[in-house]
């Protein structure tokens, strides 16, 4: 029963040295002051039982048999706490140090003060049984003060009373009394650094509760946002689908009519399959972790350009500088590819039709710890006061605006979980320049 909380292997942490656990529990850390304390209580009886039987040993003024007994009992009590019977070597300890106490008292002359070492000893016990052996500290107090008062108010004693003159007693008296009042203040001391641990550690409880609240607010005011905005970017393009498939299958329409109704219904289809494409993504991106691998950020980037150029109401051309054709990098493929599909893609779909010459130009500067891409157009831009929310769930500029809202929101996600920064520059028509930092990963090859 009194083998518990069985010590770590670690020199250090059986020593009761190293405190800064990562536990939240206030209980957990009383018991770990409580352990330490006991050390310390080991440390001190055994020194001062050592010296004291070696001076008493060539003073032979003392009792060197009664003070020389704590030290083996001292040594079995390190033992015992070593190997994981931490509450006995406590009760044995705190048995010696009050058993000692009590036959000095008996022997020498009442007016020595030794029984002053019965308040530290009160008080240790309070804090090396804190925690779930509480009770056991109380108790232990509770005998302690009985076994004082039987020694005040009695005249018994073991053996005739040693010798001590009025000069030798007085020094006693005060060596007595002023070691008990340090161990005392040791104590006090020690009480209030567990109450300050405890206190710091509800603290960051309180704060790391707060953070979460926010955490969770955010989440709920985003799903909030998600169920509105996917409910109505979902239905509305069935909905024209629907109505404009019942066109041409009940109406006599005539081939041109039922070709732009056609058109009209592979749009919504486009739409529908774009924003369900994009909810995968961010879902995605919320669930799976980054999953590096090598591929060509060059040959990347000229594909999506190829795949989206369709999107420009007019011919765009590509410029890519800063890498060499053969630019190797080592990241999530997926990850990148929705990045780059976003921006480029909003740079072809955003094209300015009064540029003379309208391109979207890529830049790539990739040093020993970061990643930067630069995606720049001279297309439409976009207006200084919806810049601050462009990276928002769903957000569009205006109503008319194409797309689901939800492309720059999973970029930035995604930068985000990399550790990465964007960042957009635009002026309404002039062309906007978007910049993504990336931090290499670790362990890239070259």
């Amino acid at each position: 029963m009194m083998k518990n909380l069985r010590l770590p292997k670690h020199l250090l942490v059986k020593l009761g040295i190293d405190l800064d656990v990562s536990s939240d529990d206030e209980v957990y850390i009383l018991e770990q002051k409580g352990k330490t304390l006991h050390l310390l209580l080991l440390a001190m009886v055994f020194t001062f039982c050592l010296i004291f039987t070696l001076i008493n040993l060539q003073t032979a003024t003392g009792p060197a048999a009664i003070t020389f007994i704590p030290v083996p009992l001292t040594l079995i009590c390190l033992l015992l706490y070593i190997k994981g019977f931490v509450v006995a070597s406590k009760l044995l300890n705190f048995v010696q140090v009050s058993a000692v106490i009590a036959v000095l008292d008996l022997i020498v002359t009442p007016s020595s003060g030794i029984l002053a070492y019965y308040i530290p000893t009160i008080v240790g016990a309070q804090i090396m049984f804190a925690g779930k052996y509480r009770r056991l500290g109380h108790l232990l107090s509770v005998i302690v003060l009985i076994v004082l008062a039987m020694l005040v108010l009695t005249d018994f004693r073991l053996a005739p009373k040693l010798g001590r003159n009025v000069e030798d007693a007085k020094i006693e008296w005060l060596m007595n009394f002023g070691g008990s009042t340090l161990a005392v203040m040791f104590q006090i001391i020690f009480i209030l650094s567990v109450s300050n641990r405890i206190q710091s550690l509800l603290i960051a409880k309180k704060h790391l509760i707060e953070l979460q609240n926010e955490e969770l607010q955010r989440t709920n005011q985003e799903l909030d946002r998600f169920v509105y905005a996917v409910s109505h970017d979902l239905r509305t393009p069935l909905v024209s689908l629907k109505g404009l498939l019942d066109l041409i299958l009940r109406l006599p329409v005539t081939p041109e009519k039922a070709l732009n109704y056609l058109q009209m219904a592979k749009t919504s289809t486009n739409r529908l399959d774009e924003t369900i494409r994009d909810i995968l993504e961010y879902a995605r991106n919320a669930r799976l972790e980054p999953a590096p691998e090598k591929f060509n950020l060059v040959s990347l980037i000229e594909q999506i350009f190829t795949d989206h150029s369709f999107a420009a109401k007019r011919p765009v051309k590509l410029l890519i500088s800063g890498p060499t054709p053969a630019c190797w990098i080592w990241y999530d493929k997926s990850q990148m590819h929705i990045i780059l599909r976003n921006l480029i893609g909003n740079a072809l779909k955003y094209a300015s039709a009064e540029a003379e010459e309208p391109y979207v130009q890529v830049n790539v500067h990739l040093d020993q710890q970061t990643l930067t891409i630069e995606v720049c157009d001279n297309g439409e831009g976009i207006s200084a006061e919806y810049l601050p929310k462009i990276f928002d769930m769903f957000y569009r500029g205006t109503s008319t605006a194409e797309g689901t809202g939800l492309g720059l929101y999973i970029c930035k996600q995604i930068v985000t979980k990399l550790k990465g920064e964007i960042t957009v520059e635009s002026e309404l028509h002039v062309g906007t320049t978007v910049r993504v930092q990336l931090p290499l990963p670790t362990g890239q090859e070259e």
